[in-house]
C-alpha cells in the first residue's frame, strides 16, 4: 500500500477478497487483478481523506471488512467534494448499521428497508427507462449534491396517517424518503405509487434548494411559477406546517399526474390502458387538482374503480 496511491486498473476494476497476504497477515488482502492492500492503512488513509471525521469503531469496521473499505477508498478518490464526504460518512455508518449503499447510484438504503417490497420495486423502477430514471438521475453518478435515503418507519405526529414522506434536505443535503411498514409491504402498485410520488416531492425538494441550477431542472417558466406564485400563496395560506407540502402537490397536480400514471403502467408491464392507471398519479393529489378544475370527484372515483382491476388481477409484477 502506498499513500495516497492513484487507484490501478487492477484496483479499479478488480474486487476485495479478504485472504490475506502471507503468513499471519489479517490487515492486507488481495484484489482480483492481484494487487496487494493493507487495509489498516487504507482505512487510515480514509479518514485524512475525510479529515479526521471516523471515530474508533467505524475505523474498526474499515479495517475488518475489507470489500466496504475498498467501495468507500474508490468512492473518495474519484468524489471530493464536502457533500461527497459527508456522503462517505454517512454510508459508512449506514453499512456498519446492515444497511446498503449503492456507491454508483449514490443512494442509501437503510437496514429497515433492505429486503422489503419497497426495496424490491425500488430496484425496478431504477432500472426502468422514463420518468422515475429521469428524476433519480438527478441525484446519482454525481450530477447533484443531493443525495437520496431510504428507509421503513413508523411515523408520529402530523404524518402518522401518510403511507410515506419525504425530508427537506438535511444539513449534509441528504434527502430522506420515508415509508410507512405497511405500505412498504403492500401491493407493489401501490409501492410503485409512492416511491414515484415521494421521488417527485425529493426532485422538487433539490430543485428550490438549488435555485434550478444544476442538471435535470424543470423549465424556467415552470420555476418561476413555483417560486412566485406557488411557494408565496401557500405560505400565506395554509399551515405552515403543511405549506411546503401543499406547494408541492399543487405543482405535482399540474404537471407530473400523467408521468406517474404511465411510469405505474410500465412497471405493470403495460398491462391496461393509461386510464387504469390514473387513480395512481392522482392518489395523494386530488384537493389541488381539484382546486385548479383538473379532475372532479367523479372521475376520480372512476379512475379508483379502474385501478381497482391491476391491483386485484393475477397477472404479477416482478416483486410479487
Amino acid at each position: 500500500y502506498i499513500y495516497n496511491f492513484p487507484l490501478s486498473n487492477q484496483l479499479k476494476k478488480g474486487s476485495a477478497n479478504s485472504k490475506g497476504i502471507g503468513s499471519g497477515n489479517s490487515d492486507c488482502f488481495v484484489t482480483s487483478g492481484g494487487v496487494g492492500i493493507n487495509v489498516t492503512l487504507l482505512a487510515v488513509d480514509i479518514n485524512r481523506m475525510l479529515n479526521g471525521a471516523l471515530n474508533d469503531d467505524q475505523l474498526a469496521f474499515l479495517t475488518s471488512h475489507h470489500e466496504n473499505t475498498i467501495q468507500v477508498f474508490k468512492f473518495l478518490n474519484f468524489n471530493k467534494t464536502a457533500e461527497d464526504r459527508a456522503f462517505a460518512i454517512r454510508a459508512i455508518e449506514t453499512i456498519r448499521n446492515g444497511g446498503k449503499v449503492d456507491f454508483v447510484n449514490e443512494i442509501i438504503k437503510d437496514s429497515s428497508f433492505i429486503g422489503t417490497k419497497a426495496d424490491c420495486v425500488l430496484e425496478v423502477l431504477l432500472n426502468q427507462t422514463g420518468y422515475f430514471k429521469e428524476v433519480m438521475n438527478a441525484f446519482t453518478n454525481s450530477n447533484s449534491k443531493y443525495k437520496l435515503k431510504f428507509e421503513v418507519k413508523r411515523m408520529t405526529g402530523q404524518n402518522s396517517s401518510a403511507e410515506a414522506q419525504t425530508s427537506s434536505p438535511d444539513a449534509n443535503n441528504l434527502i430522506t424518503i420515508t415509508i410507512q411498514p405497511n405500505a412498504a409491504s403492500g401491493k407493489t402498485l401501490d409501492i410503485a405509487r409512492n416511491l414515484l410520488h415521494e421521488g417527485m416531492h425529493a426532485q422538487l425538494h433539490r430543485i428550490i434548494a438549488s435555485g434550478n441550477k444544476t442538471e435535470y431542472n424543470i423549465s424556467s417558466k415552470d420555476y418561476i411559477w413555483l417560486v412566485e406564485e406557488l411557494i408565496p400563496f401557500w405560505n400565506k395560506y395554509s399551515d405552515p406546517k403543511f405549506a411546503a407540502t401543499n406547494t408541492q402537490h399543487d405543482f405535482m397536480a399540474s404537471r407530473y399526474v400523467n408521468p406517474i400514471a404511465n411510469a405505474v403502467r410500465k412497471f405493470d408491464g403495460n398491462t391496461y390502458p393509461v386510464e387504469n392507471y390514473l387513480y395512481f398519479g392522482w392518489e395523494g393529489l386530488y384537493d389541488e387538482g381539484s382546486n385548479r378544475g383538473l379532475i372532479t370527484m367523479t372521475e376520480f372515483n372512476n379512475y379508483t374503480h379502474l385501478a381497482s382491476i391491476p391491483l386485484n388481477d393475477k397477472h404479477k409484477t416482478l416483486c410479487e
